[in-house]
């Protein structure tokens, strides 16, 4: 009987043991995290202490109408200078009248926005087309011979790219003469056909000619 009694108290005296340890570790494990809601909480309320604290402006891009096309925000504290960063839309550039300021200094009230004006990027280029007449020369044993006239002409190209439309020039010059051409002598033969002056512009089609020769 003294050998039971001594085996029941070791085992409450064990199971007490465990519940105070494990008692323990749940008061150490609330603790830690109440801690970090704290921390959690300070940060937080730094972060939105910092954000009220901050200024504002906006930098209006505006087109040669005035009708704004994009805004820019930039923040800072009363005080402070920061780098002004442009952000302009696609297709679009800062008008060459504009001087836009490196930086932009915060006051504690009063910050005016910047408007700036944009406008359409804009490429100029030239486009080149050529008028061919081809006049192939076919001799009496089937040789062939080949002489090309050409008229070049050429036009501006305006192109807005904000739109995706481009302009065109008037092609210069307006129109251009292709010469006559008379086909070599070949002795016992003629041509059966002659090759007059030719006028042509720049939405002349190429010309295509062909002289055979005939026995006179």
């Amino acid at each position: 009987m003294a050998k039971t009694h001594r085996g029941s108290t070791l085992r409450r005296l064990s199971i007490g043991l465990m519940a105070a340890l494990t008692g323990g570790s749940a008061l150490l494990l609330r603790a830690e995290k109440q801690a970090k809601a704290k921390l959690k909480k300070s940060a937080k309320e730094t972060v939105l202490d910092d954000q009220a604290d901050l200024k504002h402006a906006k930098i209006i891009l505006q087109d040669e109408h005035g009708k704004t096309v994009l805004t820019n925000i930039i923040s800072g504290k009363a005080g402070q200078t920061v780098p002004v960063h442009l952000q302009l839309p696609t297709d679009w550039e800062v008008a060459s009248t504009e001087v836009i300021p490196d930086t932009y200094t915060f006051h504690e009230s009063g910050n005016n926005d910047l408007l700036i004006e944009v406008r359409h990027l804009l490429t100029t280029g030239t486009e080149n087309k050529t008028v061919h007449r081809i006049i192939k020369i076919v001799g009496p044993d089937g040789s062939e011979d080949q002489e090309v006239q050409t008229a070049t002409f050429s036009r501006s190209l305006l192109t807005n790219h904000a739109h995706e439309r481009t302009s065109y020039g008037e092609w210069k010059p307006a129109k251009q003469d292709l010469p006559a051409y008379t086909a070599p002598k070949i002795a016992g033969y003629h041509a059966d056909k002659k090759v007059a002056p030719l006028t042509v512009s720049a939405e002349h089609p190429d010309i295509h000619v062909t002289i055979a020769y005939v026995e006179n």
